[in-house]
């Protein structure tokens, strides 16, 4: 119809927040990406961005990465 918007341009979009279980201080291990089967300590977690900074060692130092929260999982 003239005058009108097609329809997925009418509907609002919804951000799809994961349910993130994790905690500062909490150990966990990346997954994916650049630091795949490192394990770390969760230092910051920022549900907006959807990202989580964590301490990992590299190189017998510990050093500050940032990850998404759908590279990481808890450690068992």
């Amino acid at each position: 119809m003239l005058g009108q918007a097609p329809p997925d341009e009418q509907a609002p979009v919804e951000k799809v927040v994961p349910n993130i279980t994790y905690s500062v201080g909490q150990q966990v291990r990346v997954r994916s990406g650049a630091f795949a089967n490192f394990t770390g300590e969760v230092e910051e977690i920022n549900n907006d961005k959807q990202k989580i900074w964590l301490s990992v060692s590299l190189f017998g130092r510990p050093t500050r990465v940032e990850v998404d929260f759908s590279e990481v999982e808890p450690v068992v």
